[in-house]
């Protein structure tokens, strides 16, 4: 598991470069203040695009669009405070909730415990 670096500079929009092992990738971080949730836009090398995913705790974030946005492991939200508010706010990312990366071992394991495969 890698925690991904989610710098939050008080910005409602914002973008960061990131390799997994060999996968390069794009990840926006958008927040929408109307329905007060973050949302994420991926970007790979291999010109694959996953637009407006909210992030949601616990849940690999494309756990339902993977057969259009292949890659080897997942991000997943996860709370890093006790207790942690359901969703983190506009300050709160990075700080209440980090995303982290499972590769696909940890992943098949993840979604085995939570009984989503």
């Amino acid at each position: 598991m890698i925690r991904i670096p989610t710098f939050n500079p008080l910005q409602a929009d914002w973008e960061a470069k990131i390799t997994l092992g060999t996968q390069e990738m794009s990840i926006r971080f958008q927040w929408n203040a109307r329905a007060s949730f973050w949302f994420v836009d991926l970007d790979d090398q291999q010109g694959n695009t996953l637009r407006s995913r909210k992030l949601v705790p616990l849940l690999p974030l494309n756990f339902s669009h993977r057969a259009l946005f292949p890659m080897s492991g997942d991000f997943v939200l996860l709370p890093d405070v006790d207790p942690a508010p359901e969703y983190p706010t506009f300050e709160d990312l990075g700080t209440t909730h980090n995303l982290y990366w499972l590769d696909p071992t940890e992943l098949e394991e993840w979604e085995t415990a939570l009984g989503i495969q």
